[in-house]
């Protein structure tokens, strides 16, 4: 039988459960863990469906960046990437520090602050 087909004994929805978990970047072990199955069929079920290649997240860090870019307050981007104000601060903090541009800031103009 394919291992790329769900069965009988592994519906759809349980592989579907267990990538949303990858997604959210827990390891096979854990997700076995969460869905009563072995580690080793979870990693099966990831090479089988290339998991990596369809999720292929983008770090928190340029996802914060992204968000700011939208017009995402602070706050805002720590609700949608369920991490504290503070480390989004300090991950936009640091892409200051990567690219010299200030943080709050959009294409080197800061926002608000006089020269």
């Amino acid at each position: 039988m394919n291992s790329t087909q769900p069965t009988p004994s592994t519906p759809a929805s349980i592989r579907e459960r267990a990538y949303q978990y990858h997604v959210k970047g827990l390891t096979c072990a854990e997700i076995a863990k969460l869905l009563d199955l072995s580690p080793r069929t979870v990693e099966r079920y990831s090479l089988a469906e290339k998991w990596r290649e369809r999720a292929n997240p983008q770090p928190l860090a340029e996802r914060a960046k992204a968000l700011q870019k939208q017009g995402f307050s602070y706050a805002q981007i720590a609700r949608t990437l369920a991490v504290g104000k503070s480390t989004v601060y300090g991950y936009l903090r640091s892409a200051k520090q990567r690219t010299g541009n200030p943080v709050g800031s959009e294409n080197g103009v800061s926002n608000g602050a006089k020269k």
